[in-house]
């Protein structure tokens, strides 16, 4: 027993020592051969593939000193390639290229202090080359804010430049010199105002600029006015005719640094014009660039438009992973017999001859022409039968394809990018006859799949992208003129997603499914079960395809939207003329910082008295911000549309965004033959703090009318916010629809000061 376990000791210990020196015999192999690899690349001064090989044969035998000997050498001679591949690339401007590549060859050899001194000394150039490339950029930025369009107002240079206080109730031509002498500049007055000069103007402007109080008098009055000279302006009507004789134009050149093609400048030509009403536009496509003709103010409307628009235009990396699998399976089982079989009569005719030599030749020449004489002679020997001949078909062929592409495509936003992953087959076109030789053109198509993408990059960095997959393929072949034309099968798949940036969509079910059985043989034998095979050829064929594709969208570039990109543009005016304002006019309750406070100053008188007693004031020295008031509406409810004859309703006037209102005065108009109002209640709002309210209606139903006025009680404060004011009951006396509305009405404060506010009426129909 002691002996049998001495022996499976001693196998077990051989067989660990076979296993032992078969895994050392393939681990030596393994290095060898990736030894090998490298000597070879290195011969090819691959340096890279080299290393990298010598490194797996060192990994397999850490104490091969060959292997180490080469792997140094290979390291050193790699990082030598690397550095001098990127001095190259410097000295060519590639900055980025050649930084990569001194990082590399720095990366292999630690030890090469010049590697990573010229990696210290480029990055050093592109952050000079990007810093001059910004100092450009906002030189650039300067000229264009340097070149903004100024109107001739901007030439005017009066002496007065803070804001004041005017009121007079003087004719139109004592206020335009009362505001000019205010400046100390001149006036002069077209022809045409004539007795247009002579109207009364009553004119009160609280904390406005010179210009801004020259403004608002030539809107009040319908006139219009502009600079001459720096201290002189000239006063006409405000009209087609004078506009065209006095008004500023300004040619101005807009370069477009993001349009792309042509079709950009027309388009944004056609936005200009259908927006600003601009009638003088020329594109320059060489300079992409547009210059506009008009008024300083649609030109100034045009620049923030075109500010605004001018943007680089998104950039999309498109990711595309294509799988195509195709598989096939051709079998042919079956014996093929011969389809006919022919007999053959022949006579022939012998004739001998002697030659030269004494030899004699004899030929038999095929004769198929008998004589009558001769019929009896006919035998067997006159008869021959071509038996053709059999084959025997046993194939069996199967195929398995695989096609994988990876392409990317890079898009620029709303551009149709496309990708083939097609193959070209040739068409055969007649083309006619060259003396009786017939001539056959050859056109390449496409046989496979075609993919289009349109991407579009929303705000939020989603891609919204329009995809179009178009498959053609052959399904045979039809014989014309004795040429091949293929019939071709197409299918298209078109749809619109919305991808987020990195996220992947996969199309499929891309199939094409055939199968294409053949048999020929002897009719009727052919169909008899298991015996066919001896009388015919079955040919079977099969193909699938599949297609897959995964399309994965990137961004790579968005364009700089600025806070001003976002902005509104107000203008003054909807006709061909309008005025530019800048940003919107804010009613909603927003702080506005009133301007700086006026001050005389060295030279200037505190007060301006004019011609006829009118003062104006400089504002005083120190003003507090003021709030622009927020614009109440008063607005009539009825609780029901459509009431029946006969009927009570109730109207109720609502109030919103009310500011410290102290009292309320209306006048209502209705249709009398409809409505009779009976009643008028007070709504609440006035009184919310329980204070007893003043409430005085006067009803005139035969004329339709009523006069209503609330007020609080002396020395309480006004009432803020939202509510209702009024409760209005009315009575239906016929059917028809009445129209109750404010003909007169006004919102006070307590120092009777009228506020702000929009009056809405209402409808009201009784069947």
């Amino acid at each position: 027993m002691q002996r049998m376990n001495i022996h499976k000791r001693i196998n077990l210990f051989a067989s660990y020592l076979v296993f032992s020196s078969l895994v050392v015999v393939l681990g030596s192999c393994a290095g060898s051969s990736a030894f090998k690899r490298g000597k070879k690349f290195e011969r090819m001064k691959n340096y890279d593939e080299a290393l990298q090989n010598f490194e797996q044969a060192l990994q397999k035998e850490p104490r091969n000193i060959e292997y180490r000997l080469y792997h140094e050498r290979a390291r050193f001679e790699a990082a030598i390639a690397h550095f001098d591949q990127g001095r190259k690339l410097r000295e060519a401007g590639n900055l980025e290229e050649s930084l990569a590549e001194f990082q590399r060859a720095s990366a292999i050899d630690p030890s090469n202090s010049l590697a990573a001194q010229e990696v210290r000394s480029v990055q050093k150039m592109i952050q000079d080359q990007q810093k001059l490339q910004e100092e450009d950029k906002k030189k650039l930025g300067d000229i264009i804010e340097k070149n903004k369009v100024t109107g001739s107002r901007e030439i005017l240079n009066p002496t007065l430049n803070t804001p004041i206080v005017l009121k007079l109730t003087k004719d139109l031509k004592t206020a335009y010199e009362t505001i000019a002498k205010l400046g100390g500049i001149n006036v002069i007055f077209d022809s045409d105002l004539g007795p247009k000069l002579q109207t009364q103007t009553p004119l009160d402007l609280n904390n406005v600029t010179l210009i801004e109080a020259l403004d608002l008098l030539a809107l009040q009055t319908k006139t219009y006015w502009t600079a001459v000279n720096k201290n002189t302006i000239l006063v006409a009507t405000d009209n087609q005719q004078t506009r065209q004789l006095y008004e500023e134009q300004v040619i101005k050149t807009f370069y477009l640094g993001n349009s792309l093609a042509a079709t950009d400048l027309a388009e944004t030509i056609t936005m200009l014009r259908l927006l600003l009403t601009l009638s003088k536009v020329a594109p320059i496509t060489a300079q992409n660039a547009i210059v506009v003709r008009d008024t300083p103010d649609k030109i100034a409307m045009a620049e923030k438009i075109l500010q605004s628009i001018d943007k680089a235009k998104p950039e999309v990396l498109i990711d595309i992973a294509v799988l195509e699998v195709d598989r096939s399976v051709d079998r042919t089982l079956g014996l093929q017999p011969p389809s006919s079989t022919s007999a053959t009569f022949s006579s022939g005719t012998t004739t001998t001859t002697t030659g030269t030599g004494g030899t004699t030749n004899t030929t038999t020449t095929p004769n198929n022409t008998v004589p009558i004489k001769n019929l009896g002679k006919i035998g067997s020997g006159n008869f021959s039968i071509t038996i053709p001949s059999s084959s025997l078909d046993a194939v069996y062929k199967r195929t398995h394809a695989r096609v994988l592409q990876n392409p990317s495509i890079r898009a620029a936003d709303g551009k149709q990018a496309r990708r083939p992953v097609a193959q070209g087959s040739f068409q055969p076109t007649f083309a006619g006859n060259t003396g009786g030789t017939p001539v056959v053109n050859f056109t390449t198509i496409d046989i496979g799949v075609n993919l289009d993408m349109t991407p579009r990059v929303l705000l939020n960095r989603d891609i919204a992208m329009t995809i179009s997959i178009q498959v053609s393929a052959t399904a045979g072949s039809v014989s014309f003129s004795g040429l091949e034309y293929p019939i071709l099968t197409n299918r298209e798949i078109q749809h619109d997603i919305r991808l987020k940036e990195g996220e992947s969509s996969v199309i499929g079910g891309i199939i094409t499914d055939s199968d294409n059985i053949t048999v020929s043989g002897v009719a009727g034998l052919s169909k008899i079960p298991l015996l066919r095979y001896l009388f015919s050829t079955e040919s079977k064929n099969r193909t699938e395809a599949e297609i897959i594709i995964v399309i994965t969208p990137h961004i790579v570039r968005l364009p700089e939207y600025l806070e001003d990109d976002y902005a509104s543009i107000a203008l003054l005016g909807a006709g061909n003329s309008p005025k530019y304002i800048g940003r919107p006019i804010h009613l909603l309750g927003d702080n506005v910082p009133a301007g700086k406070a006026a001050q005389a100053g060295p030279g200037q008188p505190a007060t301006a008295p004019g011609p006829g007693g009118p003062s104006a004031t400089p504002a005083q020295a120190k003003v507090p911000p003021a709030t622009v008031p927020r614009l109440a509406a008063v607005k009539l409810t009825p609780s029901s549309a459509e009431v029946a004859v006969g009927s009570r309703v109730g109207v109720s006037a609502m109030i919103e965004n009310a500011q410290n209102v102290y009292a309320l005065s209306f006048n209502l108009a209705f249709d009398p033959k409809v409505l009779k109002l009976v009643e008028v209640q007070n709504g609440g709002f006035l009184s919310s703090d329980g204070k007893i309210i003043a409430l005085a209606p006067r009803i005139e139903n035969e004329t339709g009318q009523a006069v209503v006025s609330i007020t609080r009680p002396p020395e309480s404060a006004g009432m803020s916010g939202n509510g209702v004011l009024l409760n209005l009951v009315f009575e239906t006396l016929t059917a028809g629809t009445s129209t109750i509305s404010f003909t007169q009405a006004n919102i006070r404060d307590l120092s009777q000061t009228t506020l702000p506010a929009s009056f809405s009426s209402t409808q009201m129909r009784v069947k």
